[in-house]
């Protein structure tokens, strides 16, 4: 195992101590506030533009973005791209149980390139991807970031008091307290995070996390490996 993948496992050992006993869970769920911030972020959409459907879908916003989290060879053949909430329970399992086994045998050995986009579903979801955001603003890995905030999910994401425990564990990743502040209070951040949400699902239909896109066909199947390994083979045999 290489020195950055000790280390980091040692940082989320390290989290799971600090912040396993802090407040309980109380589902604090602003989805309705959060899709009404949505809908006004992106003054580049008419405000009478109709959700697309699975016939109508713009597959041209899944091409990569300069800013967008890329796992894997930039020149991989296939392209899978997820959008996903840091406070769905869905989208931790995947990243828990079936990314392991999608990175080893398709991201690691050059096939496949993965592109995680947040699509928050709520506040704390937004917040925790702006803390991702800010992490590689400050020389941090937004991918350590991304994979702490899944691991430690029920630790933060169902809490009234989710921002102080997002605080615990970013200090802990290496961000301060003066950045961590400055972050949760970045409206043009907030804003480039909903507009992208919006975008979303205004051009590609999606309406629940996690979604994924494999050259830009919608992943139909079951979120498993078996159903991953199934579509990622068909999508790398295309390419050839």
């Amino acid at each position: 195992m290489s020195t950055s993948k000790s280390s980091g496992k040692l940082v989320i050992i390290a989290l799971v101590a600090l912040v396993g006993g802090l407040a309980g869970f109380g589902y604090f769920n602003q989805a309705a506030k959060l899709d009404d911030t949505a809908q006004h972020a992106s003054s580049s959409e008419p405000a009478t533009s109709e959700p697309a459907t699975s016939s109508t879908i713009d597959t041209t916003i899944l091409e990569i973005k300069k800013d967008d989290i890329v796992l894997g060879d930039s020149k991989a053949p296939v392209t899978m791209v997820e959008y996903s909430s840091l406070s769905c329970p869905h989208c931790a399992n995947f990243h828990a149980k079936t990314l392991p086994d999608v990175e080893k045998n398709f991201i690691e050995t050059g096939k496949v390139k993965l592109v995680v986009r947040a699509f928050p579903l709520n506040e704390p979801a937004a917040k925790g991807a702006m803390i991702v955001e800010c992490a590689g603003q400050n020389g941090l890995k937004r991918e350590n970031f991304l994979k702490v905030l899944f691991d430690m999910q029920a630790q933060w994401a169902f809490s009234e008091g989710f921002l102080k425990d997002l605080k615990q564990i970013a200090l802990v990743g290496g961000l301060d307290s003066a950045a961590f502040d400055s972050c949760v209070n970045d409206k043009d951040l907030e804003t480039r995070i909903l507009t992208s949400r919006q975008e979303a699902e205004t051009k590609l239909a999606i309406s629940s996390t996690p979604t994924f896109f494999i050259n830009g066909k919608k992943f139909e199947g079951e979120p498993s490996i078996d159903g991953f390994k199934q579509a990622l083979d068909a999508a790398i045999t295309a390419a050839k």
